[in-house]
């Protein structure tokens, strides 16, 4: 018979309910379990959606442990089965990284070292995407099981390694357990994992309330709870007083009570600030992470001076952080919020703003040379795009390369294709902006103003459409205009003021070999008539002059497009309001188009009076908007007010265009010259009068036998 070897190491869980990552989490284990003489040991604390099935594929020793509100019974329990030279504790909603080597070192020659305690980083995401917005703290995880310690605490267990003289805790930084526990802590189950864990750290408080491992617990659970403050406050207290541990856990109590200071603006907060300063100089607590909500709180202010040097001591800090071996020995009492790449990336595209906003472009250009982009998220890629617009309009410094690997990056992947597609949304909505003409126009006014933020854009032209509609801004020649134009690859996201710039330069368009849907039609008109100062005004001299021009062989894709152009003049006209008269000019542009499209888009039968019904609403008032205007070109006033009126009552949303018509064309008031303004007024009040009754209705023959109705009989029926 074989001799058994003692496992080197046991790992063991504790698990109740963990489908959502449990076999994500033992997976992870395999590689490690491969290469050093392993056991895996798990207790089921209660699980009801399958969890054990898959714990017992993976399993050594899998048994069930009822639950008893306390986790170090529960995790004792499982040590208790142990073989292991050494244990090592993972929980379900972790994975251990790829990368075990300093781990299997440290296993395979620990005869060699002194510790009997090792401490591993785990790694805390905000996001279930387990992205660059994370923060570390240095676990102890593995103890040699001949120091006969067990957990204590019903929660936050720990081992009491203090109180055994065990002081040397080897830490493995480079060997990462990566958590999304708090990041799945929405919905019910969360709220109940959290109200779990208050209640078990209340009562441990109603038997120590001085305790400050257990005051940092709680201050890092329970935000949301009413004692909040009051537990800061009592908590920052017994700091000062320099209770037993105070070095340890006042840092992270301190910089916790200055986060609560800037998010509920509290008055306290640069007194906390100060506070934090004189007790824990040197403390990354105090250095990383107060650093930077400092920062937050004068860049709210508007103090750029106390922002730039609040920013550029976090820079320093985190450096130092990088490069120091024991940097995360702290974080054994608790998290840096503030040390990972995502919130120094954030920090340095403020601070940039900052000193762009200062006349200082050297530093912000230094300050983004650094930004990747893959460590972004939407917000972030944004505010980056901001800066970046701002130092290029307002220094000569060369930007190109910073945009196009800006660029390169955000689209990349990382950390999954969600998130590269939601940094290139917002990179379009916000680049977009540049090209709007009130901003271009604004831009002109600004003290300092070097170039047009939208020529940042000009490296991107063979990458996007953005690019290629900054190339065509800046071209006047048609030709090469139509050339770019050529290659965009979606209209959508083509800046629709170059899309006029090359249209008033006289561009064909649509293009002949890039053929547009209606639909795109649609909304790259309606996207045009909002781009304009006026667009009625640039629909009836450009459009309207087309027009003229027009041959019957041109493209029904061309006419399409032109109809397209009107109507969207058409819905944004102000109908009710306009006193200029340019309505009458629109409607007789509508009138042609949509008599030129109807007779060659549609067959003839349906084009009947009796068949007009089937046509989409605004074609329907179209048709007999243009037979309307084909009769008042043949002098027939009365035909062309039958044939509105019928346009009226098949299509009642253009109700507002009939009267406008009806109001203001002036072959309908011919009585109206010379008539005074009293009449007028007298006339308009007598017609609404009428309009407030039906037509059979006896206040009707009342009214029309009245005097006043008889001196402005013409008038109203005119005005009718």
């Amino acid at each position: 018979m074989k001799e058994q070897t003692q496992p080197l190491l046991t790992i063991g869980i504790i698990f109740k309910d963990e489908i959502r990552c449990l076999e994500r989490c033992l997976k992870s284990l395999t590689p490690l379990r491969e290469t050093i003489p392993c056991e895996l040991i798990m207790a089921d604390t209660g699980s009801a959606d399958g969890s054990r099935n898959i714990a017992s594929r993976y399993a050594d020793i899998l048994f069930d442990f009822p639950w008893t509100n306390d986790f170090s019974v529960a995790r004792n329990a499982v040590m208790n089965h142990s073989s292991g030279k050494w244990y090592m504790t993972i929980d379900a909603d972790e994975y251990l990284d790829k990368d075990i080597t300093e781990l299997v070192s440290f296993l395979r020659d620990s005869k060699k070292n002194s510790e009997l305690l090792c401490g591993v980083v785990q790694r805390n995401y905000e996001t279930l995407e387990m992205d660059s917005k994370y923060s570390d703290f240095l676990a102890v995880r593995l103890v040699c099981m001949s120091t006969g310690l067990r957990y204590r605490g019903a929660i936050h267990e720990s081992w009491p390694f203090e109180e055994k003289g065990l002081l040397n805790v080897r830490g493995l930084l480079h060997t990462i357990l990566h958590h999304d526990g708090y990041a799945s802590t929405d919905g019910k189950k969360g709220k109940e994992k959290n109200e779990r864990n208050l209640s078990l750290l209340r009562r441990n408080l109603e038997k120590d309330s001085k305790n400050l491992r257990t005051l940092l617990q709680y201050i890092e659970s329970g935000r949301r709870e009413k004692d909040y403050l009051d537990t800061l406050r009592s908590a920052m207290a017994i700091v000062e007083t320099k209770k037993s541990g105070w070095q340890h856990y006042g840092p992270p109590i301190f910089r916790y009570a200055v986060r609560a200071a800037l998010e509920d603006e509290l008055p306290e907060f640069w007194e906390w600030v100060e506070r934090s300063e004189k007790l824990f100089p040197d403390s990354f607590f105090t250095r990383i992470d107060i650093e930077y909500i400092a920062f937050s709180q004068s860049l709210k202010d508007g103090d750029y001076i106390a922002a730039i040097h609040h920013g550029e001591h976090y820079l320093q800090s985190i450096k130092a952080f990088q490069r120091q071996e024991d940097s995360l020995s702290e974080t054994v009492y608790s998290v840096l919020l503030m040390s990972s790449p995502y919130w120094e990336q954030s920090l340095k595209i403020y601070l940039a703003d900052i000193y762009v906003k200062e006349g200082r472009s050297k530093r912000a250009w230094e300050l983004l040379q650094d930004i990747d982009a893959t460590l972004l998220d939407a917000q972030l890629t944004g505010n980056m795009l901001c800066v970046l617009g701002d130092l290029h309009r307002f220094s000569n410094l060369d930007t190109s390369s910073m945009l196009l690997r800006f660029y390169q990056e955000l689209s990349k992947p990382r950390p999954s294709e969600k998130r590269a597609e939601e940094r290139k949304n917002i990179f379009y909505q916000t680049a977009m902006f540049a090209f709007l003409t009130q901003n271009q126009k604004e831009e002109l006014l600004e003290p300092n103003f070097c170039r047009p933020s939208y020529m940042l854009f000009l490296p991107l032209i063979n990458d996007c459409d953005i690019g290629r509609g900054a190339a065509v801004l800046t071209l006047q020649n048609p030709d090469e205009m139509q050339l770019v134009l050529s290659k965009v690859e979606n209209w959508e996201l083509f800046p629709a003021e170059a899309l006029v710039h090359a249209l008033e330069a006289g561009v064909s368009f649509p293009l002949l070999e890039k053929p547009l849907k209606t639909e795109e039609m649609e909304r790259l008109t309606a996207r045009l008539s909002e781009s304009m100062e006026d667009y009625v005004s640039w629909i009836i001299n450009v459009v309207g002059n087309d027009f003229k021009d027009r041959k019957q062989h041109d493209s029904l894709q061309l006419l399409s497009w032109t109809q397209h152009l009107i109507l969207a003049a058409i819905c944004t006209f102000g109908w009710k309001t306009d006193k200029t008269g340019k309505g009458i000019k629109l409607a007789g542009l509508f009138a042609k188009s949509e008599k030129e499209y109807l007779s060659r888009y549609y067959a003839p039968e349906l084009l009947r009076p009796e068949n007009l019904a089937l046509l989409p609403a605004f074609h329907r008032f179209g048709w007999r908007c243009a037979k309307a205007f084909d009769a008042l070109d043949s002098e027939d006033v009365s035909a062309y007010v039958r044939e509105l009126k019928a346009g009226l009552e098949i299509c009642p949303e253009s109700n507002a265009i009939a009267e406008y018509l009806m109001r203001q064309t002036p072959q309908l008031m011919p009585c109206s010259q010379g008539v005074s303004e009293e009449l007028l007024s007298l006339a308009e009040q007598v017609r609404t009068l009428l309009a407030g009754y039906p037509p059979n209705h006896p206040a009707v023959e009342a009214i029309k036998a009245s005097e006043a109705y008889q001196k402005v009989a013409e008038l109203i029926e005119t005005l009718n």
